[in-house]
């Protein structure tokens, strides 16, 4: 059996061609080649799928396979459908609706060739896209903003709050992706964020302060091409279920020790509490500077206001004696 290539790309998908081909088409355009892509289309149309990736027959040279789910599965169960074994040294999702700089997949496998061993993964910063759908063939752009600028570091007490990044920017050994499991199957989204946190319990995350990757929204579209993080209702529900799923039946299962969740959290409330004053530092001489320009726009107003009025009474004062000006001027000419 041949050895697997060295990264392993899983995109899960469903009823979403104009998505898909955007993103076989990104992975297309890496620099870096050494991939095995695996398309999971999850419960959709299976025609529509089997077309799009005829397309790229000759360009994706064996490189991609299809697996097909006549039922549709939970995000968790999809991601660990795109991922078969055997796998590469590395594996990445690549949701079908979000897109790589072309140097992503050699940037990231660059890092982590040269990472400690305790390094599960590297994740970089991203852009936020938002798009729509112009009729069934195209998409255009309304915005480009960075998604996560500040990413510096990745640890478990800062991952505790929220996710900083969604798949798309993260590369993991595939050692790692085994030991714990892959993905959550049971959660009905969020399973990224679950995902790193079960990781971040073993491992250390690396990070590229480069943005390197892009993260597409769709927030007006109601059909196949929307997203679930667009629903702010949906994303309360869903964060709340990986809360309960990861903390709380697991400390009641004795599997998670409370002192070290309230440890990590009292950590948390101290970082959030220094940027706090940090900011407030930064608010109040704002708020210096600026009484100090209004208090200089003023002292400015009032003296333009007083030369102003100086120039009315020097023209009050001169206007008789460039009369007489005048009559002297127009006396002269007479013959």
């Amino acid at each position: 059996m041949a050895e697997p290539a060295r990264v392993t790309i899983g995109v899960r998908t469903y009823d979403r061609p104009l998505l898909l081909a955007r993103a076989i088409d990104d992975v297309l355009a890496q620099t870096f080649d050494d991939w095995q892509l695996t398309i999971f289309n999850n419960g959709g149309d299976e025609g529509a799928v089997e077309s799009v990736v005829e397309r790229f027959t000759e360009r994706l040279a064996g490189r991609a396979n299809v697996i097909s789910s006549e039922a549709r599965l939970k995000p968790g169960a999809a991601v660990n459908a795109a991922l078969p074994e055997p796998l590469g040294d590395f594996v990445v999702v690549h949701d079908d609706d979000d897109t790589w700089d072309p140097t992503f997949l050699a940037r990231a496998v660059d890092h982590m060739s040269t990472a400690e061993a305790d390094v599960a993964g590297v994740a970089v910063r991203l852009n936020k896209v938002e798009e729509h759908l112009v009729g069934d063939d195209r998409i255009e752009i309304d915005s480009i903003e960075p998604f996560n600028p500040h990413l510096e570091r990745v640890n478990f007490q800062s991952v505790l709050i929220c996710n900083p990044f969604p798949p798309i920017g993260f590369l993991v050994r595939s050692e790692a992706f085994r030991e714990v499991g892959g993905y959550d199957e049971q959660l009905s989204s969020a399973v990224d964020w679950m995902f790193l946190l079960r990781v971040l319990e073993r491992h250390r995350v690396d990070v590229i302060r480069e943005i390197l990757a892009n993260y597409h929204l769709r927030p007006n579209a109601t059909s196949s091409y929307g997203n679930i993080v667009s629903d702010q209702t949906t994303m309360r529900s869903s964060d709340a279920e990986v809360l309960d799923r990861y903390f709380e039946r697991a400390m009641r299962a004795g599997e998670l020790s409370p002192a070290r969740v309230a440890l990590a959290i009292s950590q948390v409330d101290r970082e959030n509490h220094e940027r706090l004053n940090e900011t407030l530092d930064l608010l109040r001489e704002l708020h210096l500077v600026a009484g100090d320009i209004e208090f200089r726009t003023r002292q400015i107003h009032a003296l333009l206001a007083s030369h102003e009025e100086t120039f009315r009474r020097l023209g009050k004062v001169l206007s008789p004696i460039t009369k007489v000006a005048r009559a002297t001027r127009r006396m002269r000419r007479r013959p």
